[in-house]
C-alpha cells in the first residue's frame, strides 16, 4: 500500500488546489507500492526547494508534480513553457512551472545519480492545473501558442485519468523499472526505511562471537529510519512542539 506524508498542514485559501491534487494522487496510487510527499524539503548548501508533490514508485520513478491553481481567466497567454498572467501570482506576472519543476527533480537526481544502483531511476514532471479543465485549455484563445508542458487539469484528477497522464508524461530522466533492491535503495534515499509493506520477518542470525565480527556486523548494517520516524522528521504538526530524548538521542 502507498504512503503519502504532509510536511505542512494545508491552511491557506491558495493551498486548496494542491490538497485536491494531493487528495487525487494518494487515491490513484493507494493500490501501488509507492511513497509520496506533500513538500518535500530539497536541502542544499545554498538553496530549499519544496515540489508541490513528489512520488516515488518502484514503476514510474521519481515524479515531481507542480500545481497552478490559476483559472484560464488569469493567463493572458502561453509561449512554451512560459505562461504570461494577467495579474501578478506571487509578484509575478510571467511564470515557468515546467521549467520550477524540472530544477527540482535535476537536483534530486544528481543525489540519486551518485548512489549504487540508482543511476538508471527514471524520472519526470508534470503541471497541475486543478482550475482548468481540458476542454477549456484547449479552447483557450492563445492555444496556438501552447507548448509541449506536460499537464494535468482538473477533469483529470480521478484515478484512472491521473495515472493514464503520468504514464504519458514524456521522462526528464531516462531509465527503466526498478528491481526490489534498486526500489529498496531508492526508498533508503529518500530516508525511508525500505520496509513498506512491511517486510516477512528476517530469519535468526547468530550474533558475532569475537569484539571484530561485532564491528564488522555493526559497519555492514543498515540503520535506515522506520515509516513512524519518517513521519515524525517529514510531517510539521500545528502548533509548537517538544521533543524529548537522551543525551546524543538527537
Amino acid at each position: 500500500m502507498a504512503e503519502f506524508l504532509q510536511t505542512e498542514a494545508f491552511k491557506f485559501a491558495g493551498e486548496q488546489g494542491e490538497q485536491r491534487v494531493f487528495e487525487a494522487v494518494k487515491a490513484a496510487f493507494q493500490d501501488r507500492e509507492a511513497l509520496g510527499w506533500w513538500r518535500y524539503p530539497l536541502v542544499s548548501e545554498t538553496t530549499v526547494r519544496e515540489p508541490d508533490i513528489l512520488v516515488i514508485d518502484p514503476e514510474l520513478g521519481v515524479i515531481v508534480i507542480e500545481v497552478k491553481s490559476l483559472p484560464l481567466s488569469d493567463l493572458a497567454g502561453v509561449s512554451g513553457y512560459r505562461w504570461q498572467l494577467n495579474r501578478p501570482y506571487f509578484g509575478k506576472t510571467e511564470i515557468n512551472p515546467y521549467e520550477q519543476a524540472k530544477a527540482q527533480l535535476q537536483v534530486i537526481m544528481r543525489t540519486l545519480r551518485g548512489r549504487p544502483g540508482l543511476d538508471r531511476v527514471p524520472g519526470r514532471v508534470i503541471v497541475a492545473t486543478p482550475l482548468i479543465t481540458r476542454d477549456e485549455w484547449d479552447d483557450a484563445p492563445f492555444n496556438t501558442l501552447i507548448g509541449d508542458t506536460p499537464l494535468l487539469h482538473g477533469d483529470q484528477l480521478t484515478p484512472a485519468r491521473l495515472m493514464k497522464a503520468l504514464e504519458r508524461t514524456p521522462f526528464v530522466a531516462q531509465g527503466q523499472p526498478l528491481d526490489e533492491a534498486q526500489w529498496g535503495a531508492l526508498q533508503r534515499a529518500f530516508g525511508t526505511s525500505g520496509n513498506i509493506p512491511k517486510p516477512k520477518e528476517a530469519p535468526v542470525v547468530a550474533a558475532p562471537q569475537s569484539r571484530s565480527a561485532l564491528m564488522q556486523a555493526v559497519r555492514a548494517a543498515e540503520r535506515p529510519l522506520d515509516l513512524q520516524q519518517e513521519r515524525i522528521a517529514k510531517t510539521v504538526p500545528p502548533g509548537p512542539q517538544r521533543i524529548r530524548g537522551l543525551a546524543g538521542s538527537g
